[in-house]
């Protein structure tokens, strides 16, 4: 199904299958994805619109739909509720609000669409004061699916409720999920009225306009014209400043609005600098351990280097380095670099089959392990041994040689959290290399 649509979409889903059915839900959805929570809600992000097909259905399976078209649109008026939580909630909202009036928004219909789907092209077939028509075409071999036609006229439908006024009336005379070419939407709205602010103030210039106007009969024409003027241009004066002046206050919410969405995007482009820098940070790290693995055969000499690497490359505090000694079902600790209060003694070591020791787990089923807090973790680890050196999150990997495990790789923290954001490349980089060896 070719096309791509905008992970805003999945922005407004996960938090909708997390209220009606939980984590397990959630959880359902990032396996089905192939991607983590925080890829699925960046408004930056794309997926082919399969995969969005996939987890639509998935969804629906979750919460207990059974309806496609009435799923679409479920999905769409929660998409539409106002999210205080910038996790939630897409700069698109505040673009929106910021546009001042439902006809400024539907006049950039087309602009918003291409900003969210690349599986359409839209186009304004005509456009009023309160009515619009719209073209939305699949590209080529893209077929539309019924949950996103729904979804889509959902949206149309609630964004004059921005203003607190009625929903739009949207009327599809063709729609391309049911087979049509393209899909044709009649979108009409109401505007904002003058309001009682402006037209009172003129009723009431009006009203005493034609009282002076009955008092001074005996006055020349154009006396009693001036004396009725002056109530009636105060009237309108009073109307349209109070007009301006809610106008304004308006303005004010919504430049805070976009002012918040624009910090927002900022230090979400700074958080993904920082993930670029460390990305590139581990791929010289990479290309680094790949050399000294090719410059020598001393493995001594591979394993000072690859410790040395993590903790001066990569920032981290310590790493230790653990053998397996089959003949005497042990694994011991054999090199260390870094803080002195973490380095391993040569003397530690903890037998394959003991239950308390995550080093000899990780030896025996070949898995690498994160804990990010040792005094909280349910996973079964040697408190005595963490606590003494001053441990209190790490990470452990399993060493290969084919596929055989020689050994135990550990980068430790005193820091709590310390692996929790950037660590998952490091087993397959540390793990590579000394594969390699």
């Amino acid at each position: 199904m070719p096309g791509e649509i905008n992970c805003i979409f999945t922005k407004s889903l996960i938090p909708l299958v997390e209220r009606e059915v939980g984590e397990t839900g959630v959880a359902a959805l990032l396996r089905a994805a192939g991607y983590s929570r925080e890829y699925l809600t960046a408004d930056h992000n794309w997926m082919p619109v399969a995969l969005a097909n996939a987890l639509s259905h998935l969804a629906m399976t979750l919460v207990g739909e059974t309806d496609e078209e009435h799923w679409g649109r479920r999905w769409g008026e929660y998409h539409m509720d106002w999210k205080p939580s910038h996790d939630e909630r897409s700069y698109l909202g505040g673009y929106t609000m910021g546009l001042g009036s439902p006809r400024a928004v539907f006049a950039r219909i087309p602009t918003i669409v291409a900003a969210i789907n690349r599986a359409w092209t839209c186009e304004t077939l005509a456009m009023h004061r309160a009515h619009a028509v719209f073209r939305l075409t699949p590209v080529a071999g893209a077929r539309t699916p019924r949950w996103l036609c729904s979804h889509t006229r959902a949206l149309l439908e609630r964004f004059p409720t921005n203003w607190g006024l009625p929903r739009a009336t949207l009327t599809e005379s063709q729609c391309a999920a049911t087979g049509a070419a393209a899909c044709v939407w009649h979108v009409r709205w109401r505007n904002p009225p003058v309001g009682a602010r402006v037209w009172g103030p003129f009723a009431a210039g009006a009203a005493l306009a034609a009282v002076l106007a009955a008092a001074t009969t005996d006055e020349h024409w154009p006396a009693r014209a001036a004396m009725a003027a002056v109530p009636l241009v105060a009237g309108v004066a009073t109307g349209i400043a109070w007009r301006e002046h809610r106008e304004r206050r308006k303005i004010e919410r919504l430049r805070d609005i976009q002012s918040d969405e624009i910090l927002h995007s900022a230090q979400e482009l700074e958080k993904k600098f920082r993930d670029l820098e460390s990305k590139i940070e581990q791929l010289s790290l990479l290309i680094d351990l790949s050399g000294v693995v090719n410059a020598t055969l001393d493995t001594e000499k591979i394993y000072e280097q690859a410790l040395d690497r993590l903790v001066h490359r990569m920032g981290f505090q310590a790493a230790n380095l653990f053998l397996v000694d089959p003949s005497r079902g042990v694994v011991r600790a054999h090199r260390s670099a870094g803080d002195e209060p973490h380095r391993a003694p040569e003397e530690i070591e903890f037998r394959l089959d003991a239950a308390d020791s995550l080093t000899a787990e990780v030896a025996r089923n070949g898995l690498p392990v994160i804990v990010n807090d040792v005094e909280t973790t349910p996973i079964p680890l040697h408190l005595p041994t963490a606590r003494a050196l001053n441990v209190r999150s790490l990470v452990a990997v399993p060493l290969r040689v084919n596929d055989r495990i020689f050994g135990v790789l550990g980068v430790v923290s005193s820091t709590p959290g310390r692996f929790a954001r950037s660590i998952s490349p490091v087993p397959e980089t540390v793990t590579m290399s000394q594969s390699s060896g």
